[in-house]
């Protein structure tokens, strides 16, 4: 059978065009966890104000190979330097789903606002 060409079952990849699709895949997962790393980007209008400081960040990321999307859920412990209302970050192709403050021992929930044209949601 030629390469990347279907075997005999419905739906089934060859072995070579399986490999393909997790490789494409795999690329746009990186892509998407170098981008949530890069909280401290290079230019000003990217990065976390000075007095939030990210100290620990926890990621678990479910791919789905068959849609060629990916979930997951992400926690970053951050100091802050001073109080705050609201924490801005970069959302290119970010939903969140929900999100939560833990401070002093108290969970809150925490509301997300975006500015799509700004490619920016706060927290």
């Amino acid at each position: 059978m030629p390469a990347g060409s279907r075997t005999g079952w419905p739906g089934q990849l060859s072995g070579e065009s399986e490999f393909r699709l997790r490789e494409k895949l795999r690329l746009k997962i990186l892509s998407a966890v170098l981008l949530l790393l890069a909280l401290n980007g290079f230019a000003e209008g990217q990065r976390l104000p000075a007095s939030v400081v990210p100290s620990h960040y926890k990621l678990f990321i479910d791919p789905s190979i068959e849609s060629q999307r990916f979930s997951g859920e992400e926690t970053i412990d951050v100091r802050l330097a001073q109080s705050t209302k609201e924490i801005v970050l970069n959302s290119l192709d970010l939903e969140v789903s929900a999100a939560e403050v833990i401070a002093g021992g108290t969970t809150q929930p925490a509301q997300v606002s975006y500015d799509k044209p700004a490619v920016r949601a706060a927290i």
